[in-house]
């Protein structure tokens, strides 16, 4: 307790559409939620989210309407530096997120990692050196279309940079 009010922690809520108005927000509950903050989230097309949890990126399945137990991302997508900011695609086949990365770079950068079919991740390619911009906060249109980060303020450019570091084999 700080001066008499209580202490909270960052929650992932969700509130359904109801007519023309909105419901009561949701607790997704102790699936996803902890005593610690859970922040940063991102949701594929069947439900499962992903987002950040203790400077780590997690996902949640949606099985039956109903969130199983977190599961920390395996490397290469968790590694000793902290992650960040995480953006799914909506059928889970590339996650976008912000990372240190491997040597501890003094800023963070955007990374992006495509999804194997055995449930994997390649390692994660450095995006900002590709598009030279450090950004915060990625994501891409549910078209794929365009990419959107902030810096300063919102930016966006085209998403075929997604296109062209897919590789072959997940084509």
């Amino acid at each position: 307790m700080t001066n008499g009010t209580k202490s909270r922690d960052n929650d992932i809520f969700y509130i359904k559409r109801k007519g023309d108005g909105w419901g009561e927000p949701v607790n997704l509950g102790p699936n996803v939620n902890s005593v610690n903050d859970d922040s940063q989230p991102s949701v594929t097309k069947d439900g499962t989210i992903y987002f950040r949890y203790d400077a780590d990126i997690y996902r949640s399945k949606c099985i039956n309407g109903k969130y199983a137990p977190k599961e920390k991302l395996p490397k290469p997508i968790n590694t000793e530096t902290g992650q960040g900011e995480p953006f799914i695609s909506q059928d889970e086949s590339f996650l976008i997120f912000r990372s240190l990365g491997p040597g501890r770079m003094r800023e963070p950068n955007i990374y992006i990692s495509f999804h194997n079919p055995d449930d994997t991740w390649i390692n994660p390619i450095n995006l900002a050196k590709k598009i030279k911009i450090q950004g915060l906060f990625p994501s891409v249109t549910p078209d794929r279309k365009f990419l959107f980060f902030f810096m300063d303020e919102y930016y966006w450019m085209d998403a075929k940079i997604i296109r062209e570091l897919k590789p072959n084999e997940l084509k």
